[in-house]
């Protein structure tokens, strides 16, 4: 998410509430759990010439040899620019993208692909009139093109957070519109096959601010986006939306404390009455803690989170779900120095784990922002990490199989 203020919240305990069942001798035997995935780090190619730091925040895996993962990496002047890494069966190499004319400054955040091999790319672009606006681009096997998306009214800036498609080819993008008068609202625009147009969305209550970060459908009639917004008072809460084909309307959904703040980040659906959000809180020393809710069919739910040996808090920045019970979960642990380590967590339908993942080498902080799953035998996570000789330049790649 785009940095909506300091966060200072009570750390919160929650206990998972699920009980594993007992069988009678004569009954089934107990399914057990599939083994956990190996993590290691993948070969990432150097940022292309110009650019340092590459970061990569979003991911979309349709085979064993076939990704896509966008992010961004800085200039010489410290601006973002754009980039898309693909996976063959080469291996991860860069790709060229199209640059909006007059760009400054340019980032996409996620990208997602239909079940036809349509790939659409979403962020936001800075042109030389300093005003943000949001940038779709899309691959239809014959490279990334730049499409129309619709304008802001005068003064408002455009940007786009996430991106999914469902299997029926029917897209959404999330995001956020910043108004003249400095406060932001919640953004949401759709593609059914005749171009990309705003969705009207609710004004959250109380909420003086409002962005949407992620958003997850299961099928046309069934999507959620979440965010946080930003009340009166100044606090950060989550934010979480539904749209059951009617349109999107605010639901309410627990932060971590009902007067601090809180923020979701990340949501993925498996089907109607299962979905899973992520982000974060701060605890009472002001460091970030990981917040997972479950939506089960009647309402959301903070479930527990778990964090590795040794590490003094972390953050959630991306979910996946294959069924309901083969889902991921990854981000950002923090150890006692501040820096930062792989976190990946699994839910094999008997509460969430931690599995290893490799920091970097050289590196001295490390984070995923996204997880893409072919199966349950094979997933790419794609972030950043900072290395100890500055501008060294590639992404963090880690596949797990």
């Amino acid at each position: 998410m785009r940095a909506a203020g300091e966060l200072s919240i009570a750390v919160i305990a929650m206990a998972l509430g699920a009980a594993a069942g007992c069988g009678s001798p004569s009954g089934p035997p107990t399914t057990s759990p599939p083994p956990p995935l190996t993590w290691s780090l993948a070969t990432s190619p150097p940022a292309p010439a110009g650019l340092t730091g590459l970061s990569l925040d979003g991911v979309a895996c349709d085979s064993a040899t076939d990704c896509w993962a966008v992010g961004s990496g800085q200039d010489a002047s410290g601006n973002s620019q754009a980039v898309i890494e693909q996976l063959t069966v080469a291996g991860w190499s860069l790709v060229t993208g199209p640059t909006p004319p007059g760009s400054s400054f340019s980032v996409l955040e996620g990208v997602s692909c239909t079940a036809a091999g349509t790939c659409w790319a979403a962020g936001y672009d800075v042109g030389s009139e300093g005003t943000a606006t949001t940038l779709i681009e899309e691959q239809t096997g014959s490279g990334w093109t730049i499409v129309a998306s619709p304008a802001q009214p005068a003064g408002e800036a455009g940007f786009l957070n996430a991106v999914t498609c469902d299997a029926a080819g029917d897209c959404w993008a999330a995001g956020s519109v910043d108004g003249s008068d400095g406060n932001s609202g919640t953004l949401v625009e759709e593609e059914t096959g005749g171009g990309w147009s705003i969705v009207p969305t609710p004004v959250a209550p109380s909420g003086v601010t409002s962005e949407l970060d992620a958003v997850s459908c299961a099928d046309p009639a069934y999507c959620w986006a979440s965010g946080d917004l930003v009340d009166a008072s100044g606090a950060v809460q989550v934010l979480t939306l539904e749209d059951t084909g009617s349109g999107w309307t605010v639901v309410t959904s627990p932060s971590a404390s009902d007067d601090e703040p809180s923020s979701l980040g990340t949501v993925t659906c498996v089907s109607h009455g299962d979905c899973w959000a992520a982000g974060e809180f701060d605890d009472a020393t002001g460091t970030a803690q990981p917040l997972l809710e479950h939506e089960g069919g009647s309402g959301w739910s903070i479930v527990s989170s778990p964090l590795p040996s040794g590490a003094t808090g972390g953050q959630l920045s991306a979910l996946t779900c294959l069924t309901a019970t083969e889902c991921w979960a990854v981000g950002e642990a923090l150890t006692a120095s501040g820096a930062g380590r792989p976190l990946i967590e699994r839910d094999s339908g008997a509460g969430w784990v931690i599995q290893a993942g490799p920091a970097g080498p050289g590196s001295t902080s490390n984070q995923l922002s996204a997880i893409s799953c072919v199966s349950a035998s094979l997933c790419w996570g794609v972030g950043s990490e900072t290395a100890s000789k500055p501008g060294s330049g590639p992404a963090l790649i880690e596949e797990g199989t």
